[in-house]
């Protein structure tokens, strides 16, 4: 709908790269990433208004009206491809030329892990109040991280290392929390996460 038109618009600062018209007596300066304070700003905009579940969809007398037909996966849907126009080769790779030119930017090990805290907050504040929303948002991080480092066109430079890196951590956080847990959907939902990654980690 609109509204994940709007923040795919705010995603496009993550990894941004702004032009200015150069005048005559001008600094030669012409290109200059996004600050980062707007582009941590702009991740945790997303965070907040992106990947939180809709009030709506928690009032039953509303969605008694609207009927539940189909919502579930075109919020999973609009959410998958908000999550990749923050997370895919394309900012990568921009984030890391930057890196490698010398600005200061919104570094790609911080941008992943931000993306991470976020998406897993319940799981980090021991929170076991997770609704489907957030279940198929944390199976879609997982399963873009899989992706770059499983599928052939996997970039070999350092988003693979990071992404390599994050599943670890991640993988470590979830064994902690299924520990912790009792039987249910969490636990379950966890437990087949673990495995994602470890077939992926294992190359299995």
């Amino acid at each position: 709908g609109q509204m994940y038109r709007e923040l795919n618009h705010v995603g496009a600062l993550v990894g941004g790269i702004e032009t200015d018209n150069w005048m005559y007596g001008q600094s030669a300066d012409v290109f200059h990433p996004t600050p980062i304070k707007e582009q941590k700003a702009a991740v945790e905009f997303i965070m907040e208004n992106g990947f939180q579940t809709p009030d709506f969809l928690l009032k039953k007398d509303i969605v008694s009206r609207i009927g539940m037909h189909g919502i579930a996966k075109k919020i999973s849907d609009n959410q998958k491809r908000l999550l990749s126009s923050v997370m895919n080769t394309g900012v990568a790779t921009r984030i890391l030329d930057l890196e490698a030119s010398g600005f200061e930017t919104y570094a790609l090990t911080d941008l992943i892990s931000d993306l991470k805290e976020g998406i897993f907050e319940e799981m980090y504040d021991e929170n076991e109040n997770i609704d489907i929303f957030k279940r198929n948002l944390q199976r879609a991080f997982v399963e873009q991280l899989i992706a770059l480092i499983t599928d052939k066109t996997a970039a070999k430079n350092d988003l693979q290392a990071v992404a390599r890196g994050t599943l670890k951590s991640l993988r470590n956080d979830l064994q902690d929390a299924i520990d912790s847990l009792d039987d249910g959907m969490v636990k379950y939902h966890f437990e087949d996460l673990e495995e994602m990654i470890e077939k992926a980690l294992s190359n299995k």
